[in-house]
């Protein structure tokens, strides 16, 4: 399996393509690779190609591309997840697994008993995580990092498009509730923040019609409930 590397800068009229800062420092001074040898691109679009290393410099490389590469369309529904940010190292442990499993959209919300609110520095290293992951794992689409959102804004966008359902301990079982679902409907499912969400909270998203589910007897960290809610939901 030959090197993958990111990047947008794609010319298909000239079939070139350039990669910098971050990329181009991996590819030569991580990976070493030389002039001539053959890498994968992909665009986070959904495209990749065969690409041959054609020149470099300290800062860029340039590469002629050749064969496109068939990507699979996903044949899920959308999935969103909407967390609360848990602390310290674990929000980008949790950005790299739910982009390995193939969450489509990850939206950051603000809740009563929030504690984490992430700046845009601390986005942007995040991105760089899931861009990394889907270099690991094969992905050529991003996953889509929208802006943080508060609870009761983050309702409004999405309770008429997306089957909501809420993480919710002493609930209906979420093998039930994944089997009531409407198979063609986008589902966005929300994980609180330690100390769960509020009485208040949850009475804002069962007025919107949104679900409440258990993941069992026992109560998980945040960034283990949105993989075992990824991998449910998903699979």
């Amino acid at each position: 399996m030959s090197a993958r590397f990111y990047t947008t800068a794609i010319d298909l009229k000239t079939m070139t393509a350039q990669l910098n800062e971050g990329e181009a420092h991996h590819l030569l001074h991580v990976m070493r690779m030389k002039v001539g040898e053959e890498v994968t691109l992909f665009d986070g679009q959904g495209n990749a190609w065969k690409a041959e290393i054609k020149s470099t410099t300290r800062r860029t490389v340039d590469l002629a591309l050749q064969d496109q590469i068939a990507t699979p369309v996903p044949d899920h529904r959308e999935v969103v997840l909407a967390v609360t940010p848990p602390k310290g190292d674990r929000f980008r442990w949790l950005v790299e697994k739910v982009t390995e499993l193939g969450i489509d959209t990850l939206v950051p919300i603000k809740t009563t008993r929030s504690v984490v609110d992430p700046g845009q520095g601390k986005i942007d290293k995040l991105v760089q995580t899931m861009i990394a992951a889907c270099k690991q794992c094969q992905r050529n689409r991003l996953m889509e990092f929208r802006s943080q959102q508060d609870w009761n804004e983050l309702l409004q966008n999405y309770h008429q498009s997306h089957q909501i359902l809420l993480a919710h301990p002493d609930t209906k079982s979420l093998k039930e509730t994944l089997s009531e679902l409407d198979s063609n409907r986008p589902v966005l499912f929300a994980i609180g923040p330690e100390g769960g969400f509020t009485d208040e909270e949850v009475s804002q998203a069962l007025e919107l019609n949104a679900r409440t589910i258990s993941l069992g007897e026992t109560i998980l960290r945040t960034e283990t409930a949105c993989i075992a809610l990824s991998a449910a939901v998903l699979l």
